[in-house]
């Protein structure tokens, strides 16, 4: 009988990793969104001598940074690696919450469940294989994991050191990628084995000791990391940025505990109804399960599931009509997930209560409720970073599916468990549908769709990945100005999020603290210093994604109180730097939603304006010719720079669309009136700054 249920979880794990793999594998290699790459840069700054915390703002702890920096360190920046190790990520992933659920659950609940979860987490609004979230997500699991194993033993009265050890240790290893959702976790785990353990009526001396313990196994990787950290001078500026830098960024303690549930309280209100009958639901079909017990499995709808997802998976990948249908269904909301989960938890934490009350002998499912507990401790500090993510909830979806499948053994229950099935089925090909048709959709940063992306770059660090068309060009316009207008000791300056144009370049930044300037991973402070910097070394390039004004305002009213962030003063700083400096306007380059301005320093001011203007003289009998967008904001870009134009002519040769560019109106920062020999020809400049991207700059 043993043998028969280790071969079964052997099959079950298999087939999990090749479903995922079916998914991975192709999915891996394929898009590239313009806010890949922040840990690549992190990489190269500490390859290139840079220390954390102190020379560059860094608000996380730190392993994931030195986990990434030593792999580029052995296989180069070469981005087709990291993907790969993405891969490896993922099934690490899959492999870890099927074990978990298989430890609590039927196996066959777990396969589906896991297939199902691990699908859904990759629906999220931005998704990277191998991003520090994903190194996270391991951590967690594996907590998870031996959570389980241990309260399996500790509800058997046998004592076990090694489960509550590396439980211990896997938690600290969350804490030290991530700290606010790691910190929470080991607060969590703290009162789980505090209340599993009195209910099983340990004496207090021994729940105190296995607390102990479960402290010890934290303590040392703590201890371990530390000392590293003490020794090169680093960890109390770590301490400083990981706690305190990071609570300013966020907008302050009581934000970042609270704040989320405020913003989200109409999305818990739209799905309370639902998640109150799907439980009422599990309740039900639980008690008839307990009257009327049938766990005879299904391997005929176990095998059948097994054919359809992995059919369906290939057929998606290579079917863009049924994608693009299947993208427009309907994805089960995360804040449904987690109403259902805290009903769940809450109910069977109280029957357990109950039932050691009063003495009552029948299964606490303590197993159910620390998964329960778990999902919940995990989406509460998601939410701490501005609401829930379906990214971390794919345990918490595979426990609800396997609840749900194990409360239907009872006679007729292969019905509904047929139907659970389909509807797993149809979840998941409608996440997997939905990521290919949007594989980001990021605060207005988008990628172009899968389906798309048939082609490579000519960039080195790209080779190996299949770009849009589009992205191609997009890339390699923007590289192409970087390298022809600086040498690699010359710094360029990329903001806000797209430091993979230092990477992709081969250039550094002028020895700014912040690297990335995104509203929750970097201070004001660091970034007002940061505009000190730059005035003192101005950078050959700047580059300028041109983000909605709505992701402004979203992250100052999630994390900034409503008050203008860093970020926005860096922005404005910095248009007004390439505006009034002898910056020249390279072009606003765009693909799909993403929208770039580049800007190169000259060396000397301008003599000969037909370095500018290609058409004309500039006399009144050949006027330079004004034809594109690009000359247009070139013209004003000379007046507001100070160059004296009163002399020259300038013909305007058709209408002029400025819906994709941000335009600073001639004299703003001078206050000098735009009087200048300029023949309109009866044409008009169309849609200045009245975009969702430039709407908020002046005119």
């Amino acid at each position: 009988m043993k043998k028969n249920l280790n071969n079964n979880k052997i099959i079950g794990a298999a087939v999990v990793l090749v479903v995922v793999g079916l998914l991975t594998t192709f999915w891996a290699v394929r898009t590239f969104p313009t806010a890949e790459g922040w840990y690549s840069y992190y990489a190269k700054c500490i390859l290139n001598g840079e220390q954390l915390y102190t020379d560059f703002e860094f608000l996380f702890t730190p392993i994931y940074a030195y986990v990434i920096a030593g792999f580029i360190k052995i296989f180069g920046f070469h981005l087709i690696y990291l993907r790969i190790l993405g891969i490896v990520f993922y099934a690490i992933i899959a492999l870890t919450i099927y074990i978990t659920l298989s430890k609590v659950f039927s196996n066959y609940a777990a396969v589906i469940a896991t297939i199902t979860g691990v699908f859904y987490l990759q629906s999220e609004a931005y998704t990277v294989f191998y991003d520090y979230i994903r190194l996270m997500d391991i951590f967690s699991y594996l907590s998870i994991l031996f959570m389980v194993l241990f309260i399996k033993k500790m509800y058997a009265q046998r004592k076990d050191f090694v489960y509550i050890l590396l439980w211990g240790i896997c938690s600290a290893l969350f804490l030290l990628v991530k700290q606010n959702m790691g910190g929470l976790f080991i607060v969590y785990s703290l009162l789980l084995l505090l209340f599993s353990m009195v209910l099983c009526k340990y004496n207090f001396k021994t729940v105190i000791i296995y607390q102990l313990k479960y402290l010890l196994g934290v303590s040392i990787p703590l201890v371990i990391i530390g000392a590293i950290m003490q020794k090169a001078g680093l960890l109390m500026p770590m301490i400083d940025s990981v706690f305190f830098g990071a609570i300013e960024a966020k907008g302050g303690l009581v934000t970042i505990l609270f704040q989320w549930i405020v913003n989200g309280k109409t999305l818990f209100g739209h799905n309370a109804l639902s998640a109150i009958a799907l439980c009422l639901f599990i309740f039900i079909a639980w008690k008839i399960c307990e009257k009327y017990s049938d766990s005879k499995p299904s391997k005929v709808l176990f095998g059948l599931y097994v054919v359809v997802i992995s059919v369906g998976v290939v057929v998606i990948e290579h079917n863009q009509t049924l994608g693009e249908a299947l993208a427009d269904q309907y994805r089960l909301d995360v804040y449904l997930l987690f109403l259902v989960d805290v009903i769940l938890l809450i109910a069977y934490a109280i029957r357990a209560i109950y039932i050691t009350a009063t003495n009552k002998s029948a299964d606490l499912y303590l197993t159910h409720i620390a998964l329960l507990g778990a999902y919940f401790a995990i989406c509460y500090g998601v939410g701490m970073s501005g609401g829930l993510c379906i990214g971390e909830s794919a345990l918490g979806l595979g426990v609800v599916i396997c609840i749900v499948f194990d409360s239907l053994n009872f006679k007729y229950g292969k019905i509904l468990k047929f139907l659970t099935g389909l509807y797993c089925l149809f979840l998941s090909f409608s996440c997997i549908a939905f990521k290919f048709v949007n594989p980001c959709y990021w605060w207005g940063i988008d990628d172009s769709s899968v389906y798309e992306c048939n082609v490579e770059s000519n960039i080195e660090d790209l080779k190996g990945i299949k770009l849009s068309e589009q992205a191609k060009q997009f890339y390699e316009n923007i590289v192409d100005i970087i390298q022809e207008n600086s040498n690699e000791d010359e710094p360029i300056y990329c903001f806000p999020h797209i430091p993979i144009f230092y990477v992709l370049a081969d250039r550094m930044d002028p020895g700014v603290f912040d690297k990335v300037q995104w509203f929750d991973v970097s201070t004001n402070k660091g970034i007002e210093g940061d505009i000190s910097i730059l005035k003192d070394n101005p950078p050959k390039v700047v580059v300028i994604y041109n983000l909605y004004d709505s992701t402004y305002e979203g992250h100052e009213s999630l994390f900034n109180n409503g008050q203008k962030s860093g970020t926005r003063e860096m922005r404005e700083w910095l248009y007004e730097m390439v505006n009034t400096d002898d910056y020249y306007f390279e072009g606003t380059f765009t693909y799909d939603d993403n929208n770039v301005s580049v800007f190169t320093l000259r060396d000397k001011n301008v003599t000969d304006y037909k370095t500018i203007f290609s058409d004309g003289d500039g006399t009144k009998e050949s006027p330079y010719l004004i034809e594109t967008a690009e000359d247009y904001i070139r013209l004003i870009n000379l007046f507001n720079q100070g160059y004296d134009l009163e002399d020259f002519y300038f013909e305007q040769t058709n209408d002029i669309d400025l819906s994709e560019e941000i335009c600073v109106p001639p004299g703003y920062y001078s206050k000098r009136i735009f009087d200048i020999h300029y023949n309109a020809n009866g044409y008009s400049i169309l849609n200045v700054n009245n975009s969702s991207k430039n709407s908020s700059m002046p005119y």
